[in-house]
């Protein structure tokens, strides 16, 4: 059974309702904005989670798991709004990333365990190259 953008565009705000995510980041484009935005399409059974910016495609990451599409759209939606949790309790001499990535996995974690520790995976991946300073 295919799942329309109007189905996924309805479970993306309720589940930006449970976080209490801006609206405006909720808005899922079937087209590119062409600011570096994702946008979705779907192609078949394929969830294509496309980000473009002035013609070039950043990245184009395709599932066919509703599951994980809705992962990639909030990790976006929770690391915005942790970008901007952090901005407004900056810590002087902090790495920027303890509160930003502490505040991620908050926000992600309203929403599932399991989004939660993938994130924390991905951050341990990150550290792991690129420790906290």
């Amino acid at each position: 059974m295919e799942t329309s953008l109007k189905e996924i565009q309805l479970l993306v705000f309720h589940l930006g309702d449970k976080i209490d995510a801006p609206y405006a980041s909720t808005i899922i484009f079937d087209s590119s904005p062409q600011n570096g935005r994702p946008h979705l399409e779907i192609k078949g059974d394929e969830f294509h989670y496309i980000c473009e910016e002035r013609g070039l495609i950043i990245h184009d990451n395709k599932t066919n798991n509703i599951d994980e599409l809705l992962y990639w759209i909030f990790q976006n939606i929770s690391f915005e709004m942790a970008l901007d949790y952090e901005f407004k309790n900056r810590k002087k001499g902090q790495d920027t990333r303890k509160i930003l990535f502490s505040k991620q996995l908050e926000i992600l974690q309203k929403i599932s365990e399991k989004w939660k520790l993938k994130r924390q995976e991905e951050i341990n991946g990150i550290l792991k190259f690129n420790p906290f300073k």
